[in-house]
């Protein structure tokens, strides 16, 4: 197998790479006579993940290259997700740097040859082993799916970036009417520490949208952002495929032309109970921040009341004139002051108490208080100027 890139394809290529990551440890490349096929399953068998790129996506594809003795098998192998990434670490920048990607099978078959032709005669060789494969096949029809949509790739990376980056799961209700994502919390969470995400969507927001059955899917939040990641990178819309809750989910980017990548997610059932019961434990909790909040404005209503009552700001002005004075309140009357034989450390251990409680001596300090008294006249302060020139006003 041999193959030509161009620079512009081989950002595309990284991309599909770097998406495909987040799915499987694996990457299965399979030399097809139509095309070249990238594969990669995750550990739980959970999801699939499939891009075939078309002879038209290459200036040279030849998949009968370096064919060793007539044996198909040197036409699928399988090389290390890690490795794969190391040849395309930062493909938003290669279509720039690189104006050539090739990849073939060496002479023994024993490595994968990816080698990059960069600008000014730079040359980047990567040989990586083939691993032991095994056997992976998997079916699916997209055709039987009762539910189509097609959305724009924006629709639904800003209705996902609503939610939480540890969310593990996320539900998809479709009907007639309405499009509804949210996080799905199991019975054994709880519900009354998780935050709820709820978008509704409408179906003018979809360019296609056909809904044959009512249903509700279930599914990891990780795969999804993969499928988003890819359909960013390629600026392409995402078929979307639902059946009912147990099947796969399966998206689908694809430009006719060049390449199709197809994701297969698989759905577990939503607990109905759970979602009603979260409803309920929400409500209880509002009402009790409201009676939280109404004992604390009765407390601060009490406060008020004890000043308002209690200080005389007159006396307080009347008092002999100091720059800062100290005045003496009296406290609570009709609770008994603390034992003289208190120790200071358990004192310090107990918090402060409230100001209606507190029944020790409390000084009052305040800061230019003559300036508030009606008789005070500036030539009474000893040290004074004479004034030379009198004020124009007699006010």
């Amino acid at each position: 197998m041999k193959c030509l890139i161009p620079g512009l394809n081989v950002k595309i290529l990284g991309r599909a790479i770097h998406a495909m990551a987040k799915i499987g440890d694996d990457l299965y490349i399979e030399a097809l006579p139509e095309g070249l096929a990238l594969r990669t399953i995750n550990s739980s068998d959970s999801a699939y993940c499939k891009i075939f790129f078309a002879k038209a996506f290459f200036t040279y594809y030849n998949n009968d290259y370096f064919k060793v003795d007539g044996d198909n098998e040197c036409l699928k192998c399988k090389i290390s997700m890690k490795s794969a990434m190391m040849v395309f670490k930062s493909p938003s920048h290669m279509d720039k740097q690189v104006e050539m990607c090739e990849i073939k099978l060496d002479l023994d078959g024993t490595k994968l040859v990816f080698q990059l032709r960069c600008k000014h005669g730079i040359t980047k060789t990567h040989f990586l082993s083939i691993l032991e494969s095994k056997k992976m096949d998997v079916t699916y029809d997209k055709s039987v799916s009762p539910n189509r949509l097609l959305a724009q790739n924006k629709l639904f990376s800003e209705a996902v970036s609503n939610f939480q980056i540890s969310e593990d799961q996320l539900t998809i209700d479709v009907s007639p009417q309405l499009f509804i994502l949210k996080n799905y919390v199991n019975g054994n969470t709880d519900v009354s520490k998780v935050p709820r995400t709820q978008l509704i969507l409408k179906p003018i927001e979809f360019d296609s949208y056909q809904i044959q059955v009512e249903s509700s899917v279930t599914f990891s939040m990780k795969e999804f952002r993969a499928v988003l990641m890819f359909a960013e990178a390629v600026n392409l819309p995402i078929y979307t495929h639902l059946e009912t809750s147990g099947k796969p989910a399966m998206f689908e980017v694809n430009n006719n032309a060049t390449f199709e990548a197809d994701f297969i997610i698989a759905t577990e059932r939503a607990d109905g109970v759970t979602q009603s019961t979260n409803t309920t434990i929400v409500g209880d909790c509002k009402n009790t921040s409201k009676r939280k909040y109404s004992n604390g404005a009765d407390e601060v209503a009490a406060k008020r009341s004890y000043i308002d009552n209690n200080v005389n700001v007159q006396k307080i002005l009347d008092e002999d004139s100091q720059l800062f004075n100290f005045i003496d309140m009296p406290g609570d009357q009709d609770v008994e002051p603390d034992p003289p034989n208190a120790k200071q450390t358990d004192q310090m251990d107990e918090f402060p108490s409230s100001p209606i409680l507190n029944t020790q001596i409390r000084k009052v300090r305040t800061i230019f208080k003559r300036c508030f008294d009606t008789t005070f006249h500036p030539s009474d302060i000893s040290g004074a100027r004479n004034v030379l020139v009198d004020d124009s006003d007699d006010d």
